[in-house]
């Protein structure tokens, strides 16, 4: 261990997300800093797990958010060496815990998210919603809460949490209850159209909502079961960050 915080545990069924970086004797030979995913271990209640722990996962176990520790392979009994270690001795296994999202912190997220979600659904279906803008497409959205970053251009990653409802309210899919964001390269038919358009007229850091209409959803079949054919469907997000690729 080379600190000791006084973050969150990363406790049985919490999400911990890390950095990570293995090195030989001297040098790095595999690193997730450069990868846009963080990785994250859903950390197992060991209770009745009925298989041995992971390095990983012992390693998070012991650990705080903030904390940073180095697992120290031998490799003296592996044959072959892994690639990059042909002439080592040990594997040195750098790990930060950098985030901890716990059960309780996912469930008031969603419970949160729901309400937002709810709210303005209402005021939608009313008509006393404010400061409703509609595209040329028949697409309709709201800001909530405009970023300061840039908009993204077709191509470009965009990292998005989401809240999915039909117009009855409804909830069908949602990122908040994973603890993890959803990211895709926008304006390249990855997703439905009215999230490529839409995504497209947002600053990143903005929290908005879309009003999809089907044509631009999932059209006469829907997406059965959940979504059903003809739906108009509503769409809580915010638009994290953006990743420019031109």
């Amino acid at each position: 261990m080379h600190t000791s915080s006084k973050g969150q545990a990363a406790e049985p069924n919490a999400m911990a997300y890390f950095h990570f970086q293995m090195r030989n004797d001297d040098s790095v030979v595999v690193s997730s800093y450069s990868d846009p995913n963080m990785p994250m271990v859903v950390i197992p209640d060991t209770t009745n797990l009925g298989r041995p722990l992971s390095p990983i996962e012992e390693a998070l176990m012991l650990m705080r958010e903030g904390d940073s520790l180095t697992i120290i392979a031998p490799l003296d009994t592996i044959d072959p060496k892994p690639q990059g270690f042909e002439k080592s001795k040990f594997l040195y296994y750098d790990l930060v815990l950098k985030d901890v999202k716990t059960q309780k912190e996912m469930e008031e997220a969603v419970t949160k998210v729901e309400a937002i979600a709810k709210k303005t659904l209402d005021a939608f279906n009313n008509g006393s919603l404010a400061n409703i803008k509609t595209t040329a497409s028949g697409l309709k959205y709201v800001i909530h809460e405009e970023g300061k970053g840039p908009m993204a251009d077709s191509s470009d990653m965009v990292f998005v949490n989401y809240y999915g409802a039909l117009m009855d309210g409804t909830m069908f899919d949602n990122s908040f209850s994973r603890g993890a964001e959803f990211q895709f390269p926008v304006g390249m038919g990855a997703v439905i159209p009215g999230w490529d358009e839409g995504l497209m007229l947002l600053k990143s850091g903005t929290k908005a909502t879309l009003f999809i209409p089907s044509a631009l959803a999932y059209g006469a079949a829907g997406s059965p079961p959940a979504i059903p054919e003809n739906a108009d469907l509503m769409f809580y997000v915010e638009l994290n960050s953006v990743r420019k690729m031109n």
